[in-house]
């Protein structure tokens, strides 16, 4: 039998034994607690981290969208001046336009190599500067092969001339319809990718709109330059005689249009 302290000192271990344990509970219950609110405090810390890096990138592409709409590059994608620095007279009779007079321009006309301006570059760099992809050059598997727009414009106006002054004499065009429709288009499109706001003088005549005026030009000169270093030495027209091989025509560097000038 146990006697009523010793009953009485079972019952007072056991009590503190509880309250121990029911502490011990509390400490870990706070523990947790403040464990679960530092970890919602760091993800959310975390999710303002990420939006406000979201917002100063937006931010950041905003601003340089808006400044490349204000200062375009200086430098085209293959690295010519865009500036448009050469002032240059226009308007003017010259040997591509004599008024009436077909002689001398169809000459003018007929010494025009387009060609010139098809291009080879190497493929790896032509990767690396994100290029639409093209043909491969037929005798240069390391390159491939790009028009200059300007000179394949140059061919449109050059085939729609010719082409224009055959049907005037009821003779057959040099070209399928398909092939004008094409370059009327592709000279549209261009006109208005362009958007030149330049001012031309109206004079009462129609054909003589912009005459004798003054211009601000990129420099054709450069590009004729870049398309000779760069060459696929191809052939845009009929190949002389006794060639028969459009893709091994390399040229002295001239493409039979102005230099300098508009003009001569």
């Amino acid at each position: 039998m146990y006697t009523d302290d010793e009953k009485r000192g079972w019952r007072e271990a056991e009590t503190t034994t509880s309250e121990e344990q029911n502490e011990a509970e509390g400490l870990l219950e706070r523990a947790t607690s403040r464990k679960t609110q530092g970890s919602g405090f760091l993800h959310g810390g975390a999710y303002t981290l990420l939006t406000l890096i979201i917002v100063v990138q937006s931010i950041i592409l905003i601003r340089w969208r808006t400044e490349l709409a204000e200062h375009p590059p200086k430098v085209s994608k293959l690295g010519l001046s865009t500036l448009r620095n050469k002032t240059l007279d226009s308007g003017l009779l010259n040997r591509f336009w004599e008024d009436d007079n077909l002689t001398g321009p169809n000459e003018a006309w007929a010494g025009i190599n387009s060609g010139h301006g098809v291009i080879a570059l190497d493929i790896d760099y032509a990767t690396r500067q994100g290029f639409p992809d093209t043909i491969i050059h037929p005798y240069h598997d390391d390159k491939v092969v790009y028009a200059l727009e300007a000179y394949h414009l140059i061919h449109c106006i050059q085939v729609l001339r010719k082409d224009y002054l055959l049907v005037r004499d009821n003779k057959t065009p040099t070209k399928p319809l398909e092939h004008a429709m094409h370059c009327y288009d592709a000279l549209r499109q261009s006109v208005m990718c362009s958007a030149s706001d330049d001012l031309l003088i109206v004079t009462g005549h129609g054909h003589k709109g912009g005459f004798n005026q003054t211009r601000q030009c990129r420099d054709w000169d450069v590009l004729r330059d870049y398309a000779t270093a760069n060459t696929a030495c191809y052939w845009d027209d009929e190949l002389p005689e006794g060639q028969d091989d459009p893709w091994k025509m390399c040229d002295d560097g001239s493409d039979g249009l102005p230099v300098g000038n508009l003009l001569n």
